[in-house]
């Protein structure tokens, strides 16, 4: 909490709290003195205390003019109280509990003031911040664009030829795909990606992906013309005409037999799908699963026809 207070905060607070401090607690010590009841004692002194934490504006400011006002009105409700005994050494007393109590409450009221305040900065400093990443995430991508609609393509290197494994069969297509910006609706991000790559640079750029994708060839062979639209490294892949799932066991299921696509949960989530002949599969306690906006725009894509 460094740096949370003001030197200038403490001088009101510790004057306030040794002239003001022990008018509240009169009726306390009064009351143990003479046994009159506790409770119509307490509740002055208490009320005193509130005062002092009340003495700060909604910024956490210490307002010693505040803290006279509410401390003359207390002392008037227990000044008719105390009045019947000898003041001087209910004064003495109650000044020694008062500051005890005074104190905790004072503190207290500016450190709660001062947190709010630091709070209250840092999430403007945050919102700043964001809108400044926002801002440079913009220009980039406005740049980056700009430069693929200039033609800043990166040319393929002619001599390098892909091997027949399913990988980079798949990737191969997938590289001409998202260079044709046929994932633009979705990310076009995907576009810029194959664009600033060349085939040989975008196979290599995605060969941790080798085993998943391989995994879910097995599962069933891709086709002609299918290619990658994301995944999930151990839990699923997405092509244009198939969703691949690894947990909690491994299935497939076909785009183009889909008519609607459903997720929810978090931790352990569970997928609803509907088929073109009305039938309802549901999936449950899968782990993770691509976005639905994803898969409902694939169903609806011609090349899911096939």
């Amino acid at each position: 909490m460094a740096g949370m207070y003001r030197k200038a905060d403490f001088i009101p607070y510790i004057a306030g709290t040794m002239i003001f401090g022990g008018l509240g607690a009169v009726p306390v010590i009064y009351a143990k003195l003479t046994g009159v009841g506790y409770q119509q004692a307490l509740v002055p002194s208490l009320a005193s205390c509130i005062v002092f934490l009340f003495a700060h504006d909604e910024r956490g400011n210490f307002s010693f003019w505040r803290l006279i006002a509410g401390m003359a009105l207390i002392y008037l409700t227990a000044a008719k109280a105390a009045a019947r005994g000898n003041g001087q050494p209910f004064f003495i007393a109650g000044g020694v509990l008062g500051f005890v109590l005074m104190a905790g409450c004072g503190w207290l009221g500016i450190v709660i003031g001062r947190t709010v305040r630091g709070k209250q900065a840092v999430a403007r400093e945050a919102e700043e911040e964001a809108r400044e990443i926002k801002k440079a995430e913009k220009a980039a991508t406005e740049e980056s664009t700009d430069a693929v609609e200039a033609g800043k393509i990166v040319e393929d290197d002619p001599d390098f030829e892909p091997d027949d494994s399913p990988f980079e069969k798949l990737m191969s297509q997938t590289h001409t795909s998202w260079r044709a910006g046929e994932l633009n609706p979705l990310s076009p991000t995907c576009s810029r990606e194959a664009r600033n790559n060349s085939l040989q640079q975008f196979i290599a750029g995605h060969c941790l992906y080798r085993e998943d994708i391989e995994r879910a060839w097995k599962i069933r062979p891709f086709e002609q013309g299918e290619f990658l639209v994301n995944l999930s490294e151990g839990n699923f892949v997405t092509t244009s005409r198939a969703l691949y799932f690894f947990k909690p066991q491994e299935r497939v299921l076909r785009l183009n037999e889909l008519s609607d696509y459903k997720s929810k949960g978090f931790l352990k989530m569970s997928l609803t799908v509907k088929y073109k002949n009305g039938e309802v599969q549901k999936f449950n306690d899968v782990e993770v699963l691509p976005e639905d906006e994803y898969i409902q725009y694939l169903i609806k894509e011609p090349y899911n026809a096939s």
